[in-house]
């Protein structure tokens, strides 16, 4: 059975890809910060549909505790780096408390638990990166928050040239607006809904199983030609 890790897997679109992966036969390890009761459902959900699942904390901010959850997880297939942060607002009215964990949570933390699962990964793994379709364009409202994720998929390319010899993939999806813990209101207000699905070339908003669907066909082993690269995975927003 192939064993997966997913960072923020208990909520929002990490749910979304425990339950899908867990459906396809993988046992997944659920990684939660501070919503263990989130995490421990997911995984319930998983078990009781006849799938293998565990919960794990893990908070991506605190790389000193990497290397003993990088023992206590063992061998994997695949890891999904999906735990993020959304902090909004313009340039002008951004802090540097805000700057600063966008960066911890988007690029240093990933940065730091891929080098301590490096070894755990097996030979022809997959490392995937949930991102933003905001890495693609200018974002007036959320510019530290874009900067971060176009960081990311600089970091996705160069990682996928480090650990191509040992025939791992490293990719990343690009999610659009989508109704989630994490987007709060954004994601619910059917002003900002009905503005996202005329801007779409699918005409709606996506759901978290879309992106989960998408997660699953790069983390599967047809995929497995596929690296370096950066899916937008949000119906054709913004064409």
């Amino acid at each position: 059975m192939k064993r997966i890790f997913i960072t923020g897997g208990g909520r929002g679109i990490g749910a979304a890809t425990s339950a899908t992966l867990g459906a396809a036969g993988w046992h997944v390890i659920i990684g939660y910060a501070k919503g263990l009761a989130e995490a421990e459902a997911t995984a319930s959900t998983i078990i009781a549909a006849g799938g293998s699942a565990e919960t794990v904390q893990c908070d991506v901010t605190d790389i000193d505790s990497f290397a003993a959850l990088a023992e206590a997880l063992g061998p994997l297939d695949a890891v999904v780096h999906n735990a993020g942060v959304l902090i909004g607002g313009p340039i002008a009215a951004t802090t540097a408390a805000q700057f600063d964990t966008l960066y911890e949570v988007t690029l240093k933390g990933p940065y730091f638990l891929t080098q301590a699962l490096m070894s755990k990964i097996v030979d022809g793994g997959r490392l995937l990166f949930v991102s933003s379709s905001t890495a693609e364009r200018a974002s007036a409202m959320f510019p530290a928050y874009a900067a971060m994720k176009a960081a990311q998929i600089h970091l996705v390319k160069s990682l996928a040239s480090a650990l191509g010899g040992r025939g791992i993939t490293v990719n990343a999806i690009g999610p659009g607006l989508t109704a989630t813990e994490m987007t709060g209101e954004l994601g619910r207000n059917p002003e900002i809904v009905a503005r996202v699905a005329s801007n779409t070339a699918l005409g709606r908003m996506g759901t978290t199983q879309d992106i989960a669907d998408a997660a699953a066909l790069l983390l599967s082993d047809q995929a497995g030609w596929i690296t370096g690269q950066y899916i937008g995975t949000h119906g054709g927003v913004a064409l």
